[in-house]
């Protein structure tokens, strides 16, 4: 891809960053010269509906949650008339956690790690508050930036959430990707397999991938941040996947003896095997705190809470106020999400007409001319169209977009 000299209303400055899906520029707004970071998908991946999707499902869940910790969407386009789709972000002038941690390949201090840590735990507790699963956490999808707000005056930002998933709504199918492993036979997964739990490593099926998979992902990332390097390394994905299914990893103080025991014990419990037995990411936040008293509330304001006086009737007051915030808050996320259409509608026709609408699990929903409304939502509803006599077409409808298309059938060669 050559480096536009424009885009929209932005002066291209400079290439910053390249991979599989795409590139990122830097950019500068032509009018109130803010700096800007806008990531370009690659065109021979424009023509996918699914990654166009993934795309656009990246600008909504890293914008949902709202978090200082996660890199902030501004706008983005994904245009019908040919040209390439684009996502508009925060400028951040920081560093990849990766480049850190290839300077010190001994490991980070351990309260550079907890810090670095929790920051990252937060972030991720609030997009798994709004039922975000991130699906991709490792080194190069964490940037420190300098931040005098926070304590050691760098903070941990989460980027890339270009396999974002919305948890219990993941795609029966998913094509490619620039962190698919394709070596059956573990075809059709997505992460980057140093750092994936071991449900995604075995996803052959299309079982749900939820939030505890974000929390295993952390704990490779925690333990390479202690270590070193992370828990299972080998010289292709299949023998990492594997590893992350059988093997248990060393106990971080048998390689750096000096850490503290319970961050061990609270690490080496991310990486358990099983989701359930793993804490929640509140809970590794929670947890990351008492080993980095320095690192104070992620949300504004808990700490003069428990500063204020004693007397019941302030007490009450504070109560009000957290309450009233609350209130408005959620007034606020209501008039965001919901003024406009709360539905979403689709309607296919087929030539000829009489196609079966059918499910990734097998359910039929109707037959073309078919029609339907749904609550406006975020995520991917992948169907597939089937007619005898007719090779089957699938079709990958958005949920928070409406859809109305004619779809001409091709015939079975005899």
């Amino acid at each position: 891809m050559e480096k536009p000299q424009h885009i929209e209303n932005y002066r291209v400055i400079r290439e910053i960053g390249r991979g599989g899906m795409g590139v990122v520029y830097e950019a500068e707004h032509r009018e109130f010269k803010s700096r800007v970071a806008i990531k370009v998908l690659h065109p021979r991946l424009a023509q996918d509906p699914q990654i166009l999707a993934r795309f656009r499902l990246e600008a909504i869940a890293a914008n949902v949650p709202q978090h200082p910790g996660i890199a902030r969407v501004l706008g983005g386009n994904v245009p019908s008339d040919g040209s390439l789709p684009y996502i508009v972000m925060e400028y951040l002038d920081g560093k990849p956690l990766r480049r850190r941690l290839n300077k010190r390949r001994e490991g980070l201090p351990e309260s550079v790690a907890v810090r670095f840590g929790k920051q990252i735990a937060d972030a991720l507790a609030a997009a798994h508050g709004k039922k975000i699963v991130h699906r991709d956490i490792k080194p190069e999808n964490i940037l420190v930036v300098r931040d005098d707000a926070v304590p050691g005056g760098e903070r941990a930002k989460v980027l890339d959430f270009g396999i974002a998933a919305v948890a219990a709504e993941i795609a029966a199918s998913e094509s490619q990707s620039d962190t698919q492993v394709n070596t059956s036979p573990f075809s059709g997964l997505i992460g980057t397999a140093t750092y994936m739990a071991p449900e995604q490593c075995q996803r052959i099926g299309h079982a749900p991938i939820d939030d505890k998979a974000d929390v295993y992902s952390l704990g490779t990332v925690m333990y390479e941040m202690i270590c070193g390097h992370p828990p299972f390394v080998a010289d292709d994905p299949v023998s990492v996947m594997y590893m992350q299914i059988h093997k248990q990893p060393d106990p971080l103080r048998k390689l750096r003896p000096q850490i503290t025991p319970e961050l061990d014990d609270l690490i080496l419990r991310m990486l358990a095997k099983a989701p359930e037995k793993r804490p929640t990411m509140r809970e590794v936040s929670l947890t990351l705190s008492q080993f980095d008293q320095g690192s104070g509330p992620s949300l504004p304001g808990l700490s003069s809470l428990d500063e204020a006086p004693q007397d019941p009737r302030k007490r009450l007051f504070w109560y009000g106020v957290l309450g009233a915030l609350g209130l408005l808050a959620s007034l606020a996320l209501f008039q965001q999400y919901l003024v406009g259409p709360s539905n979403v509608k689709w309607r296919i026709l087929t030539q000829p007409s009489g196609a079966e609408i059918i499910t990734p699990d097998g359910k039929v929903l109707g037959r073309t001319p078919w029609e339907e409304r749904k609550a406006r939502d975020l995520g991917k509803f992948p169907i597939e169209l089937r007619l005898p006599g007719y090779l089957p077409q699938r079709v990958v409808l958005d949920r928070s977009e409406d859809y109305d298309r004619t779809l001409v059938l091709s015939q079975e060669r005899r």
